[in-house]
């Protein structure tokens, strides 16, 4: 099957941000890679400190995409194409599916207030086998081994519900 560019990917003077997240018996954690039109990439390790309940896989998935929003707004991104391997996320942000989920739906809310700050924002679905930086690093993010390396920017957050 041929791949169609998107808006996004047509337009070669937006940002392109890969997002995963995982959990172990660790912790949970996420990667945000952020890549500059240019094709200058940020790496960002997110270790996310959860209370109860034990969050979801979908609920960390949330959590670095809104996290990577977070840091490209603050670097004054306006044109943002966002790229994660998790299904439901995708689909409840087209509007393919619906949040259900308390815990989704407060998710889903705080992607929707964080989208006005950008002029162009797309995210899409991609296989996990097209997200392999984000995907290979996200569990050595859960489990906080990646902290080690220089190259990281780490971010440490609670849980945003």
């Amino acid at each position: 099957m041929n791949h169609v560019p998107t808006k996004s990917e047509q337009n070669p003077k937006h940002w392109t941000m890969f997002y995963d997240g995982t959990k172990c018996k660790n912790g949970a954690g996420a990667i945000v890679v952020l890549v500059s039109p240019e094709d200058d990439a940020i790496r960002y390790a997110i270790q996310i400190n959860f209370n109860n309940p034990v969050p979801t896989n979908n609920i960390i998935e949330y959590e670095g995409l809104l996290t990577g929003l977070r840091i490209a707004i603050s670097l004054e991104v306006k044109r943002l194409l966002v790229k994660g391997d998790s299904h439901i996320v995708a689909q409840q942000i087209s509007k393919e599916y619906r949040a259900t989920n308390k815990s989704m739906v407060l998710y889903l809310q705080a992607y929707r207030r964080l989208e006005t700050k950008f002029d162009g924002l797309e995210v899409i679905f991609i296989p996990r086998k097209l997200n392999t930086e984000a995907d290979s690093l996200d569990s050595r993010a859960a489990s906080r081994s990646i902290y080690q390396e220089t190259s990281w920017s780490r971010c440490s957050r609670n849980r945003l519900f």
